[in-house]
């Protein structure tokens, strides 16, 4: 209950308060409070980013079904999207450059754990890898040059 209140409070205090701090702790939250004042400010942003994300979610959930149905393995759509946001998630935390090694890792034993073996769960993500290099260029390309467009970067 405390952690719900604090929350709330937080979101009604200016992010000028925290301007030009010292402590790391409160960069974070003037950073996090900043963020708000421009998504109360700017709507439309958020709805288009909560559509991008949801996008690229199902997208990848996508290329985890067709992967694994390739290699003759049975994953339902629901079962995809829950290793796909999985994975997205877990891929945060940087524990290796790039990410490298951790994603089939993490596949790998999501797929022996639902019946699968590890082997096939490992070359479904080295798939995977490949398909997400192309959607990358895909969305990547038209994205930078629609930024430079309109004076980004």
């Amino acid at each position: 209950n405390i952690v719900l209140l604090l929350s709330i409070v937080m979101l009604l205090i200016p992010s000028s308060w925290f301007v030009k701090q010292k402590n790391k702790l409160l960069i974070i939250i003037g950073d996090y409070l900043h963020g708000v004042e421009q998504i109360i400010k700017k709507p439309k942003i958020f709805i288009l980013i909560s559509i991008f994300v949801t996008t690229r979610l199902f997208l990848i959930s996508l290329i985890i079904f067709n992967c694994f149905s390739g290699l003759g393995t049975e994953i339902s759509l629901l079962g995809a999207i829950f290793v796909s946001t999985t994975t997205s998630l877990l891929m945060i935390v940087n524990i290796t450059p790039g990410g490298l090694g951790i994603r089939e890792l993490i596949i790998g034993a999501i797929s022996l754990s639902t019946g699968g073996t590890f082997e096939v769960g490992v070359l479904a993500s080295a798939i995977m890898r490949g398909c997400s290099l192309v959607i990358h260029v895909f969305f990547g390309i038209p994205s930078l040059i629609y930024l430079k467009t309109i004076k980004i970067i």
